[in-house]
This record gives C-alpha cells, structure tokens and sequence, in this order.
C-alpha cells in the first residue's frame, strides 16, 4: 500500500470515526493509531488466553499491521493488568510442578 493510498485510508476511518460521533472513555474520538493499538492488545491477550506460542505469532501481527520489524510492534504491546493476570496464569499452569517440587526440596526460587 503506498502513502497515498495510507493516507486516504486513514482519512476515511477519521470520516467514518466523526460521522458515527464514536468518543473514547475521554470523551474524543479516537485515533487510527488508538484503533491500530486496540487491535495490537487484543490480540495478544487473545493469544495468552487460547494458549497460544505468543512469542512465535508476534511476527506475524508486525507484518499484519505493516511493519518492517517486531521491534516496531513492541510500541503497541504494552502490559495491560488482563494480559499481566493471563499471562501469569499461564506461567502457573505450566511451571507449578516445577515450582513445588523446588519449594518442597527446600531450593530457592
């Protein structure tokens, strides 16, 4: 997609955003990158809740939202509390049995 055709496109999504009146929590209307940032998150916390490789899709969502490289994508994948919960329930469910049997031998953690 060339420049022209991104920035016609995000143009129209501002059109559709101020035709429809849709407003953030803030009470403006949002961005293409807020939109763009929302999508980014979701995906992430829907990849952690269906236990999915999170780590082996991250280049895949870059390429998606049309970055050159992951270290791009890292700006929208911030830690949100519902992505820190779903995350740390995965680390539990998949290293407890490690995680007892230090404990019950008396190792550090």
């Amino acid at each position: 997609m060339s420049h022209l055709e991104r920035a016609g496109l995000g143009n129209l999504v501002r059109k559709v955003i101020r035709t429809t009146g849709i407003r953030t929590g803030a009470g403006r209307a949002p961005r293409v990158h807020d939109l763009r940032f929302t999508f980014a998150v979701h995906a992430l916390l829907r990849w952690y809740r269906a236990e999915v490789d999170v780590q082996a899709r991250l280049p895949a969502l870059s390429t998606y939202m049309g970055h050159s490289s992951i270290l791009s994508t890292q700006h929208y994948l911030v830690f949100f509390d519902a992505i820190a919960q779903t995350a740390s329930e995965r680390f539990d469910q998949h290293c407890a049995d490690f995680l007892q049997a230090v404990s019950l031998q008396g190792g550090d953690l």
